[in-house]
């Protein structure tokens, strides 16, 4: 029997590998309310998207009991549609002036539409939904699947990160934000 080797592995050559975290595009579009915002910057940024497993999941199996005794089980409705993605994105605070923080900028006009601490107001979901489109691509740029989430609002968490952010360093501030989506749709290679 023959020892297989990397050399020999099927997977290794084809590069059949992992899909990588890294391997990802997000594109962020932002009401329209909010047009002139420089949401390319924010998009370069971002470092990781994780909460795909949501996108997974399937209805709990439901025991029917009759009148005789006899069991009948079947899949039941799935009646919770919301997803919640977690994003992490850098905020480089050297700008030309030291303080250049336009992703937190950005982020902070975004959510105020939503909840503005400031000012206490809540605002209408018709003026704070925005649209995400997140592709994840294979090591050699082909695309994997795209997940296609709208009516998108901020998760309860907020933006968080904001305390470590610390203009003496030349490291950039991570932050931390949710966004979480009630119409969503996941196509995978064979479907895009």
């Amino acid at each position: 029997m023959a020892v297989k080797t990397y050399n020999s592995s099927k997977v290794a050559n084809e590069v059949a590998e992992p899909i990588m975290p890294s391997l990802f595009d997000v594109k962020i579009f932002p009401n329209p309310i909010l047009a002139a915002l420089p949401i390319d910057i924010l998009q370069e940024e971002i470092k990781s998207v994780g909460g795909f497993d949501a996108f997974e999941r399937i209805p709990a199996t439901v025991q029917q009991t009759f009148g005789t005794g006899k069991h009948r089980h079947y899949t039941g409705v799935q009646v919770d549609n919301m997803i919640e993605l977690s994003i992490t994105c850098n905020v480089n605070l050297r700008g030309d002036d030291g303080t250049n923080a336009t992703n937190l900028l950005t982020l902070k006009k975004m959510k105020d539409l939503q909840f503005n601490r400031g000012t206490g107001q809540v605002g209408l979901t018709k003026d704070c939904i925005f649209k995400m489109v997140v592709t994840q691509k294979t090591k050699d740029d082909k695309i994997w699947r795209v997940a296609t989430m709208e009516h998108c609002l901020f998760g309860d968490s907020g933006i968080t990160g904001l305390d470590e952010v610390n203009i003496e360093t030349d490291e950039p501030a991570v932050l931390s934000f949710t966004v979480k989506s009630d119409k969503n749709m996941l196509e995978t290679a064979d479907a895009v």
